[in-house]
């Protein structure tokens, strides 16, 4: 809101702090497991960041009037640019990359088509039709579903402040979108 100049109600930015609760909960909820590192939570920081910037620019790019198919070839072309030889510096050799086998490659190319290009694609396409506001907070529901995956695929336990904290974050969300389709009937 601050970025673009928008009109936020006490209303929104307590359903917009009750998501953001939800997804700490959800985080929080999970516990140290094996694996997890001070560092992995720092890369996650420093993706938020990234991942903020880049939302407000495609949003701009997207309100001047550039197409979304555009946007996403560039976006796809300077990934590419940038993760392929990072992924080469930092594998622990060469069976990190080679060694992924059919199930390991199909599942790479699923990432990429389902969540970075169809979802990726979605969100730049819808940028422009939504509020800034509401597309970006109902980015919070990627860790509610991610969780979930996790649980429904992987077979890894849910603690019950994990599935509070869901439910939390749904109940923000829902909020955010009646609040605001209720403005936007007004």
């Amino acid at each position: 809101p601050f970025v673009f100049k928008k009109r936020t109600t006490a209303r929104q930015f307590g359903f917009g702090a009750l998501a953001l609760i939800g997804v700490t909960s959800l985080v929080v909820g999970g516990g140290s497991t094996e694996g997890s590192a001070l560092s992995g939570d720092l890369w996650a920081v420093f993706n938020l960041l990234l991942w903020t910037v880049y939302f407000i620019l495609v949003q701009r790019i997207r309100q001047d009037g550039e197409d979304a198919t555009s946007i996403l070839a560039s976006v796809f072309i300077s990934s590419c640019i940038v993760a392929t030889p990072l992924t080469l510096l930092t594998a622990k050799g060469t069976h990190d990359i080679v060694g992924l086998g059919w199930k390991g490659w199909t599942l790479e190319v699923t990432m990429v088509l389902g969540p970075g290009l169809v979802g990726h694609g979605m969100m730049m396409w819808a940028q422009r039709h939504l509020d800034i506001r509401v597309a970006s907070l109902m980015g919070l529901a990627s860790p509610v579903i991610s969780t979930v995956g996790a649980w429904a695929i992987y077979s890894q336990s849910l603690r019950l402040l994990q599935v509070v904290g869901g439910v939390v974050v749904l109940a923000g969300l829902t909020g955010i979108m009646l609040d605001h389709r209720g403005n936007r009937a007004r």
